[in-house]
């Protein structure tokens, strides 16, 4: 006759060797690689709400960085909370709700900030932040036409890299 514990053990080996890849294998194609080919680094849930990943000092986090943040993620949230039983989870999101710059543990240590894409105006680099004040300066006040055709004063711009010219804010 069998020892029940030993095989009670077995089987629950088993089940954390099945478990641990599957949801390893989950968070690598939701959270490390659907964010790398979207324009801003957004998961399914940051595109549907318009949210995207800048570095901590505004400006477009570079691709390399991904997967540092990915493994901070993981390493974190998913071995830290199972050895914890989710206190690592439990403590991290606390951090987010709680927090003034609502930032999770994974964002504080890979230097990035979740921000809204429709709110916010952020930069490639330096020099180009630097061009858009300097435009900003120069062009001052203008006339354009709203989306609802409507006229206007406005002072917001954005850079359209990929048109190559100033748009205003509510156009895009």
């Amino acid at each position: 006759i069998s020892n029940p514990t030993n095989e009670n053990q077995g089987l629950l080996f088993s089940t954390v060797a099945m478990i641990i890849p599957c949801i390893a294998g989950f968070s690598l194609i939701f959270d490390l690689i659907i964010p790398l080919l979207m324009p801003h680094g957004e998961t399914i849930g940051k595109k549907i709400f318009s949210l995207g990943i800048v570095s901590k000092s505004g400006y477009k986090l570079n691709k390399i960085y991904y997967l540092p943040r990915w493994l901070i993620y993981i390493g974190f949230e998913y071995i830290l909370g199972i050895c914890t039983f989710g206190g690592c989870f439990l403590i991290s999101y606390t951090m987010f709700l709680f927090m003034k710059n609502r930032r999770c543990m994974h964002d504080l240590l890979s230097n990035s900030v979740v921000i809204d894409m429709k709110e916010s105006i952020y930069f490639d680099s330096p020099l180009e932040e630097k061009k858009y004040e300097q435009l900003k300066a120069y062009v001052g006040w203008y006339w354009h036409v709203s989306p609802d055709m409507n006229w206007g004063i406005t002072t917001r711009y954005v850079w359209q890299k990929r048109h190559n010219y100033w748009k205003d804010k509510s156009e895009i």
